[in-house]
């Protein structure tokens, strides 16, 4: 939860859940674990507090007058945890000995992943187009930027493909700094509208609705948190207007079917026909960039 994993430091919010993060979230689950063994000294306790908390397994010992059995106190504990500690222990004796019970072996190896050093906010789809990386295999390296920007504020590393880590410096460096973010983040307050807040960053009201996936502008809550893109509307991250587009491809009178194959992004297949994800996504009516292997999606040039 989000409180106990701001107590080991991990930073959740409108911008950056580190929960997300493979990595992060591993290490302060080992901190909380070893705090949580020293409090009860009982490993089915332990996973007991990691589901439920703490204090519902302390009110379990009271009402069983002290019995630290977890077995024994299973029935005060919710239903969910009654369960959780067994198929914890299940999951564990299947994980080392997988080919018994028919399952597949997985390398014990973790994938080779680089990080480069970003100081201050930066959008991912800035920094794939300008280093021809794909912007989904980026966001999905960096699951913890729920926005897919780095915080405006200190260092982030960020996780790049293994050895395009020089790559992604030198290109880092080459962009100027009014150019490495394209939308802005804005906490809603009470009182604000969509239109105040375009005049206020210089957007629009469909921008921020499109880039929220929003039907009215009478959606906004207090305390949402809103992508507001500089230029005109954007679609899951995906915009025009400032951009440099892909050099454009002859005009063609006739709609193209183009079968997705797997591995394929929107904005891959938008610069195969010299075209926009944005366009692309409106001419198909798609309301953000998913498309699965097999999708038909029309393209006019």
């Amino acid at each position: 939860m989000a409180g106990t994993a701001r107590l080991y430091n991990l930073r959740c919010d409108g911008l950056l859940d580190e929960r997300n993060d493979p990595y992060l979230s591993t290490e302060a689950a080992v901190r909380h674990l070893t705090d949580l063994y020293g409090s009860f000294n009982s490993w089915e306790l332990t996973l007991a507090a990691y589901n439920s908390g703490a204090g519902k397994v302390q009110r379990a010992i009271q009402r069983a007058k002290g019995e630290t059995n977890f077995w024994k106190i299973r029935k005060y504990l919710p239903h969910e945890t009654r369960n959780y500690v067994p198929a914890m222990w299940a999951a564990l004796v299947v994980s080392r000995n997988p080919g018994r019970y028919g399952l597949p072996t997985f390398p014990d190896q973790a994938d080779c992943v680089g990080r480069v050093p970003i100081e201050g906010a930066l959008d991912l789809e800035v920094l794939a187009e300008r280093s021809k990386l794909d912007v989904e295999e980026l966001s999905g390296l960096n699951p913890a930027l729920v926005r897919r920007m780095t915080p405006a504020n200190g260092r982030y590393d960020l996780a790049v493909p293994c050895g395009r880590e020089q790559q992604v410096a030198e290109t880092l460096a080459a962009i100027p700094e009014a150019e490495r973010v394209r939308r802005f983040l804005h906490v809603v307050k009470r009182g604000d509208t969509p239109a105040a807040i375009a005049r206020h960053y210089g957007s629009t009201v469909e921008a921020i609705l499109a880039a929220n996936n929003l039907r009215s502008p009478r959606a906004l809550r207090v305390g949402q948190t809103l992508i507001v893109p500089r230029g005109p509307a954007e679609v899951s991250g995906y915009r025009r207007g400032n951009r440099r587009a892909a050099p454009a491809a002859a005009p063609s009178s006739e709609p193209v079917r183009y079968v997705v194959k797997r591995g394929d992004t929107l904005s891959a297949i938008a610069r195969r026909f010299g075209t926009s994800a944005l366009t692309l996504a409106r001419q198909n009516n798609l309301t953000d960039s998913t498309i699965r292997p097999g999708d038909v999606l029309v393209v006019t040039r």
